[in-house]
């Protein structure tokens, strides 16, 4: 998905808390960082306003949320860079490996970001491919441990899209909008793949 970035200062912003925040429109979250604060909102492509590719526009609709926007108060806005927009949507490798390579991290599976579970999965499917790779440098047949890591990431896919379904359903108050209602629980997502494009991601860094 497309990541947009503007970079925030202020000496008065303190709020470590990562915040977010549901919108008609998709959602927003907001961190503090040693590099200064990211704010970033998730959409559709099709759903976004051209205003969020301008520094102004950005910064105006961040300012326009409940819980975003009050945290920017303390943050230095001037001189925002232009919004950078880059890809986040869920992707899975097939297959997640052969004959002399294997992948892992996002290589292997990329999450929505509201999931949290990149970094996680990254470190955890990290592991598995070293072990993978070793039993396989040790002598082991490699079909049936590449078997082995299919299982296990397609058990963490399964999880994901479990979970994935529950925390957008779990957002009630815009049915019939169509970010939300593109990912109400049990519709079938675009090409019915269970990882598949969820969106664009706007921030200011």
């Amino acid at each position: 998905m497309p990541r947009h970035g503007l970079s925030t200062g202020g000496q008065l912003d303190r709020e470590a808390r990562t915040v977010v925040e549901a919108v008609p429109g998709g959602w927003w979250y907001t961190t503090l960082t040693p590099a200064g604060r990211i704010v970033a909102h998730l959409t559709d492509p099709d759903l976004a306003d051209p205003c969020l590719r301008t520094p102004e526009g950005f910064v105006d609709a961040a300012l326009r949320t409940r819980h975003i926007g009050a945290r920017l108060t303390a943050a230095d806005l001037t001189g925002a860079p232009a919004p950078r927009w880059s890809a986040a949507h869920g992707m899975r490798l097939a297959p997640y490996g052969g004959p002399g390579w294997i992948a892992a991290g996002d290589a292997a599976l990329a999450f929505d970001p509201l999931s949290s579970q990149g970094i996680l999965t990254a470190l955890h499917s990290g592991a598995r491919a070293g072990l993978a790779a070793a039993l396989c440098l040790a002598g082991a047949p490699p079909r049936p441990v590449l078997a082995a890591y299919t299982d296990f990431l397609d058990g963490v896919t399964a999880a994901y899209a479990r979970h994935h379904a529950q925390a957008y359903a779990a957002e009630t108050r815009w049915p019939d909008l169509p970010f939300w209602q593109r990912r109400r629980a049990g519709q079938p997502h675009p090409a019915g793949h269970p990882l598949t494009s969820e969106g664009r991601l706007a921030g200011l860094r």
